[in-house]
């Protein structure tokens, strides 16, 4: 995290198009508008849009504007998000879902500084600096042409890899702390709410959590036992009670073989086993009652045989 913030705040005093990659919930948002504000342009506009939800059939219009009759219901012209950003900076969050047609004029925008509303002739010139951001392989896309590739490294200039949780475990005690307080601090304006403590050995169980939604799910997760719990002090048993259960879905990869191929069939399947198991004994704090449960074996038994034959050993 720290090399993060060191390229940050370098990105942030140059003009430079910046792309920010990342999981989901790692705050790339935040991040983007960190770099604004450390930038010469903090007291402009900072434009945010979520290109994964925008309509294919209005982003054009949302990016780069309308012309007044350029379709049915624009009555009025209409000035996009480059046109409203103009000498601060636009923020696309989830670049990765632009339709290659706007990837097109995307470029163009950025080589040029000029859009042009739809319906219009007319370019406009604008000055504004782009920071994106994706939790998608967009090198993967630009090989799938999906993603145009000239776009892709007019973008990556300044790259931010932001860690996922799973990366910083060292950084959760202190994460769960500040959004406590965050908690703590909302819920006073209601004068029933009590303020809570949360114990070390729920912070010691969250950091054994994997997390894939990351500081988004955890602090979901710490607004629901902070809600539900009726103690002063929220532990490990309502950190785990308010925690979401997502159905995992089996990867569905299709499997080919040529005729001369050879595979040990068997040590594919244990190493594969073996890695679930730990997975579920980290997760369970080792308590293989739990963990049990968590892979779908039929008694404890079971699972002390299988770490046996996987060579599996606990300090518990």
């Amino acid at each position: 995290m720290k090399t993060a913030i060191k390229k940050a705040q370098k990105i942030a005093t140059s003009e430079v198009p910046t792309l920010i990659l990342g999981e989901t919930g790692t705050g790339k948002e935040l991040m983007a508008n960190a770099i604004h504000q450390g930038s010469l342009r903090a007291q402009k506009s900072l434009r945010i849009v979520n290109c994964g939800a925008l309509a294919e059939n209005i982003v054009d219009s949302i990016l780069f504007g309308h012309k007044k009759g350029a379709f049915t219901g624009a009555d009025k012209d209409h000035p996009g998000l480059f046109e409203q950003a103009d000498g601060g900076t636009l923020f696309l969050d989830e670049v990765g879902e632009l339709p290659l047609n706007v990837q097109v004029k995307l470029l163009r925008a950025l080589q040029q500084g000029e859009v042009t509303r739809l319906g219009d002739t007319k370019s406009i010139n604008v000055d504004v600096r782009i920071i994106a951001a994706t939790h998608q392989d967009l090198s993967a896309l630009v090989a799938q042409g999906k993603f145009r590739e000239d776009l892709f490294y007019r973008l990556a200039v300044g790259i931010i890899d932001m860690p996922s949780l799973n990366q910083r475990k060292a950084d959760i005690p202190y994460i769960v702390e500040q959004l406590a307080e965050q908690i703590n601090l909302a819920g006073a304006k209601h004068p029933s709410y009590k303020s809570k403590n949360i114990s070390d050995k729920a912070i010691n169980f969250i950091c054994t959590q994997s997390w894939p939604g990351n500081i988004r799910e955890l602090w979901s997760t710490l607004n629901r036992a902070y809600l539900w719990s009726d103690n002063r002090v929220v532990d490990e048993k309502d950190i785990a009670d308010s925690m979401i259960n997502i159905q995992k879905n089996k990867p569905d990869h299709k499997i080919t073989m040529s005729i001369h191929d050879k595979i040990d069939i068997v040590q594919i399947t244990d190493d594969i086993q073996k890695k679930y198991v730990i997975a579920a004994l980290k997760a369970s704090g080792y308590v293989k009652k739990k963990a049990t449960i968590m892979l779908g074996l039929k008694d404890h038994q079971t699972l002390t045989n299988w770490m046996k034959r996987l060579n599996i050993e606990t300090d518990s």
